[in-house]
């Protein structure tokens, strides 16, 4: 066998039984600050979205999906809870992030401690508040 089929088939059997690997796609968990932020973010400015304005009282009723309100010279997004986990939830399988957190027992809890610890959820004594800084 000459030098030049002996570097063909080395690089022939490398490639089925030894290949490289491929660059690894990065993978957005949903679980994590920053892709909730993002989520967010982009959830904010989307003009479809019902949120109550500052004078303007928040309505089931109304199908108000948040409110903005100024608390303590700040203004935050307020959010119920079952309606931001179950959109925040579809919107992150929509966005191809890795929901296998949701799988997971009281993950709705775990999460929110999660976004606590990382400065994004508020946090009172006895609990949490569903409210986000703008």
């Amino acid at each position: 066998m000459t030098q030049e089929d002996a570097d063909a088939w080395l690089a022939g059997a490398t490639e089925v039984f030894a290949p490289k690997p491929s660059d690894p796609q990065l993978i957005f968990k949903m679980e994590d600050p920053n892709v909730f932020l993002e989520f967010l973010k982009e959830w904010y400015r989307d003009p479809a979205r019902k949120l109550a304005a500052l004078d303007q009282d928040f309505s089931k009723r109304e199908k108000h999906e948040g409110a903005i309100r100024e608390i303590g010279g700040v203004q935050y997004l307020v959010l119920p809870e079952e309606w931001l986990f179950r959109i925040y939830l579809k919107e992150a399988r929509k966005a191809g992030c890795d929901c296998s957190f949701a799988d997971k027992t009281d993950w709705t809890q775990k999460i929110q401690r999660m976004w606590c610890e990382s400065g994004i959820l508020k946090h009172t004594g006895n609990g949490y508040r569903y409210r986000y800084d703008l």
